[in-house]
């Protein structure tokens, strides 16, 4: 067993309506046999000035198995951020940085 880390990021280009989801691949040297994606960081805004914030959702998708392709993961993030409306109106952007911890062969 031979454990490696590689560090990411994923960026969330501007939106609105709905909670943003975007997969990266993440490339290790070797064949992966199991593998996990911890949160380092995250930076989260408005695209149209100050709100009062209702809600953050920074989330990683749980790795598993049919995300580990060969000496590949994928690894999902989820982000929103949504003001006192209660509606997902106003645009917003972000990124999540995090680090994939792999059992590589």
């Amino acid at each position: 067993m031979a454990i490696d880390f590689r560090s990411a990021r994923i960026d969330f280009d501007v939106t609105a309506h709905k909670i943003q989801e975007e997969t990266v691949t993440v490339v290790f040297g070797s064949k992966v046999k199991k593998a996990a994606a911890v949160l380092n960081g995250f930076k989260v805004f408005y695209d149209n000035g100050d709100h009062p914030t209702r809600q953050h959702l920074v989330d990683l998708k749980k790795v598993v198995k049919a995300d580990i392709i060969g000496n590949s993961v994928e690894v999902t993030g989820y982000l929103l951020l949504r003001d006192n409306t209660g509606e997902i109106d106003d645009p917003f952007g972000g990124r999540i940085d995090f680090t994939v911890i792999a059992d590589v062969e």
